[in-house]
């Protein structure tokens, strides 16, 4: 797939590019399409949103027996969206103030009360609750992404409800018929964008109430990090601690062992107690192993430990699977007759034991052996800046005269889709416009050069539906790009002025066609032959080769010659000097000859010689004919002629002239002749007198 030359030329121009992007940024900067009402409201306050409550549930109340279900569907809705705002604000109020609780704990922790040193079950459970937390956060950023994502549906179906709108009372304003259902049809529309507009602004509030939610996380995580290293650093793990443990791990296995054996005919029971003794057992040698890696020096030990550590949690991780699998299928549970909520409590225990392991690993130097794999990790990184908002962008909307101001955030996930849309539009626009450039061509009297300006602007267009589909199918609304309006208004202020008068005179020149791509032209002593005519400039291909960047104002004000504005044909001339004596007659004869059998000079007009003038040496004999300048080019147009003229002279015996001088002498004296001899030579010399 190739681009037609001459878009190509002009895409690969730095200021055609240019000229591109300020089109698409004013088409960019221009405000969204709203409702054209003037009247205000209030989303945002608790007492507006509760007058609006008491407004719909009074018409609910008002509503008559067997009127329009449809109609009062909708005011439950509106009732129900309502209550929902009023809890999300409650929600959110509630978030913030945990959210500045913890960060004030995190700002004000100091130290445990306790002295060191601090037992490694603390910092166990201290790891635990980080995460814990991770876990939170996890859950909460995925929550924010579903509110944002309901809340993006919600203004899209409140922009088609508007439009609706707008096309309703229009056809309402218009010729009579069905006014009334129409009326119906217009009060409903109105009362699905309340709806909406109110949904809108809860899931807005429900937002800010889930990133407080994360900033306590976020707090809590730092007063966690914060004690996990400070009882880190003085880290305890004395015999009087194992002993505590060992001893409830023993009371645990002793009181399962008893139960096993009063429930022998429940085999579901005994299943789970089986998988309990087995987590006892394996937890009380990991106990042992952990409390002697603790206080050993050797590092073979270390290493040992290490290897049954590992050994440890991957039977503990299919444990923990299993459990997983069996947990939420109730039916397969049933099957089995386990009791669901011993279940859950077996798998929570399998989990903490889990987590202990990998705390251990951690601790013997074995960290990428435990927790997340690195894959799920990347994974959620990548998440994370995918959903990274960069900026959020304000738009106001009037629902049923009330002003509507919500937000959408502008993430790099959305600007990455946005340039793979436009990535692949451009290459199909390029294929499309290629393909438009071929039909138009094939049509009669449509010029090449037409064609390819057919096809460019066709691009163009297309390229600017094309960002506005984007835009619209990533959810970046218009007015995310209005801060461009102030550096668009410093540009008017510096130079508009001439951007503009040259952009409408590259309109001029486009649609008035005084010159046209491939006319040879002359302005401001510049010869040769129009390449393009863009935006802001044209292109101007001397007859060496180099182009010169011409303004489109210079081609409207200053004197242009343009020699194929009308015709494509140019008359050239070729001066020829012959000797006195020549014969005229046969010397013009030979010249018009010559031209007429070169195939590239015109037949009509024919070719014609004029005897110019009577020179100092020669007489002057001037050839004059036409060609087409868009198929030649006269300078070696003349050239191959003058080869041509100078091999038929020669064949018929024509000279050509040469400078002559004619010197005269004064006789009315005679001429004095002298001999003298220089004194060195032998030889005579004869001097003319001075």
């Amino acid at each position: 797939m190739t681009l037609h030359p001459t878009i190509a030329r002009w895409v690969s121009t730095p200021y055609r590019r240019g000229s591109l992007l300020l089109a698409a940024a004013f088409l960019l900067a221009a405000p969204p399409l709203a409702a054209q009402e003037n009247l205000e409201g209030d989303f945002s306050s608790k007492p507006a949103i509760e007058k609006r409550l008491a407004e719909v549930e009074l018409e609910i109340r008002g509503l008559q027996a067997g009127g329009d279900p449809g109609y009062e569907e909708l005011l439950r809705r509106l009732e129900a969206a309502c209550q929902a705002h009023l809890s999300s604000l409650e929600f959110t109020a509630e978030a913030k103030k945990e959210a500045d609780a913890a960060a004030e704990a995190a700002r004000s922790w100091t130290g445990f009360a306790e002295a060191p040193p601090y037992p490694i079950t603390r910092i166990d459970g201290i790891r635990d609750r980080l995460a814990d937390l991770d876990e939170s956060r996890i859950a909460c950023e995925a929550t924010l992404r579903i509110i944002a994502r309901a809340a993006d549906g919600a203004r899209d179906r409140l922009a088609q409800h508007q439009q609706i709108q707008r096309r309703l009372q229009d056809m309402i304003s218009g010729p009579s018929g069905n006014q009334p259902d129409r009326a119906r049809e217009l009060e409903r529309e109105r009362l699905t964008s309340r709806i909406e507009a109110e949904e809108i602004a809860s899931l807005d509030v429900r937002k800010e109430g889930q990133r407080a939610v994360l900033a306590g996380i976020g707090s809590r995580q730092q007063l966690a990090q914060l004690q996990l290293a400070t009882a880190q650093k003085d880290a305890g793990f004395s015999q009087q601690d194992l002993d505590g443990i060992l001893a409830r791990l023993e009371n645990e296995r002793s009181r399962a062992v008893a139960n096993r054996g009063r429930r022998e005919g429940d085999s579901a029971d005994n299943t789970l107690l089986t998988w309990k003794l087995e987590f006892l057992e394996l937890e009380i040698e990991f106990w042992k192993k952990r409390f002697a890696a603790f206080h050993g020096d050797s590092r073979d030990l270390r290493e040992e430990t290490l290897a049954d550590f590992k050994s440890m949690k991957s039977r503990v991780d299919d444990w923990v699977r299993i459990g997983q699998l069996q947990t939420p299928d109730s039916a397969r549970v049933a099957a089995m007759t386990l009791d669901p909520d011993a279940l859950r409590e077996a798998l929570r225990l399998a989990t903490g034991f889990q987590r202990r392991i990998g705390f251990a690993i951690d601790d013997l130097g074995g960290k990428g052996e435990r927790g997340r794999p690195l894959l799920e990790i990347a994974k959620d990184r990548i998440a994370a800046l995918w959903n990274a908002e960069l900026y959020l962008v304000e738009e106001t909307s009037f629902i049923d005269g009330k002003k509507v101001t919500t937000a959408r955030a502008v993430t790099v996930g959305k600007l990455i889709r946005l340039a793979v849309i436009l990535t692949i539009g451009w290459l199909l626009l390029r294929w499309i416009a290629r393909r438009v450039a071929l039909a138009t061509e094939r049509r009669k009297r449509v010029q090449p050069a037409t064609a390819a300006l057919i096809a460019r602007w066709f691009f163009i267009a297309g390229f600017a539906i094309l960002l506005i589909y984007g835009m619209n199918v990533v959810h970046i609304p218009l007015a995310a790009f209005a801060f461009l309006g102030g550096a668009l208004a410093i540009g008017v202020g510096f130079g508009a002025q001439t951007l503009v008068k040259n952009f409408i005179s590259g309109l001029i020149l486009i649609f008035e066609r005084p010159v046209r791509i491939g006319d040879q032209v002359e302005v401001d002593g510049i010869k040769g032959r129009i390449r393009s005519i863009g935006m802001r400039s044209s292109v101007i291909q001397h007859f060496d080769g180099i182009d010169t960047l011409i303004p489109n104002s210079t081609l409207l004000e200053n004197k242009v010659t343009n020699w194929t504005f009308n015709d494509d044909s140019l008359r050239q001339t070729i001066a020829v000097g012959v000797a006195y004596g020549s014969p005229t007659r046969e010397v013009a004869k030979v010249m018009v000859a010559v031209a007429a059998s070169h195939g590239l000079v015109k037949e009509d007009p024919a070719p014609e010689v004029r005897l110019e003038d009577f020179g100092d040496n020669a007489l002057i004999f001037t050839l004059l004919f036409w060609f087409d300048a868009r198929k030649t080019r006269r300078g070696p147009l003349a050239s191959d002629l003058r080869f041509m003229i100078e091999k038929a002279f020669s064949e018929a015996g024509i000279a050509f002239a040469f400078p002559q001088r004619d010197v005269h002498f004064d006789a009315a004296a005679p001429l004095r002749v002298e001999l003298a001899r220089r004194p060195t030579e032998t030889s005579e010399t004869h001097h003319l007198p001075k």
